[in-house]
């Protein structure tokens, strides 16, 4: 297995993980905002997605996200803010509809191992795009800010039904 190939692997394991956990989560599970700050459920699920689609188009291809190029603010009624966090306010009152954020969480994914094929694992080791961060390449960059995202926020989400009387993680 090559770099690429376990990129892959890590990825699509991370959202196969993520996709049992979010089986059973209804709208109103989704919706329910759970004290002491912490996100509710649909709104992880969206910006766990949102945020990939971003790192992959905005930093890896440097051109215009899924949610832009593809008209999702619209089909999901979703009028993003200015800025990179939210306010507390709009992540309490948005509402995400889960079949649709599967749809845009699954064309991000789609996304991603397209543009995975496009690389080699020499690739991996070229210089990523200033994050201010200490993740310097390619490879390192989509290891966290990809993989690394759907695993904490599976996590999270696994969490947030664990308050609400569910069953986390199904295995």
């Amino acid at each position: 297995m090559n770099g690429v190939e376990a990129l892959r692997f890590a990825f699509n394991d991370a959202n196969q993980i993520l996709e049992g956990v979010m089986n059973d989560v209804t709208q109103e599970m989704a919706d329910f905002i759970p004290l002491n700050l912490a996100n509710p459920i649909g709104y992880t699920y969206f910006h766990l997605a949102s945020g990939n689609d971003w790192t992959l188009n905005k930093i890896f291809k440097q051109q215009p996200t899924i949610w832009e190029a593809s008209g999702w603010s619209e089909r999901l009624n979703i009028e993003m803010p200015e800025g990179q966090e939210p306010p507390r306010e709009w992540i309490e009152s948005v509402k995400v509809p889960l079949d649709l954020a599967c749809e845009y969480s699954a064309a991000v994914n789609a996304a991603v191992n397209a543009y995975l094929d496009t690389l080699t694992d020499a690739d991996l080791d070229r210089a990523a795009p200033d994050t201010g961060t200490s993740y310097d390449t390619i490879g390192k960059l989509f290891a966290v800010f990809i993989t690394w995202h759907v695993i904490t926020h599976t996590g999270e989400i696994a969490a947030l039904k664990g308050i609400q009387n569910k069953i986390g993680y199904g295995f």
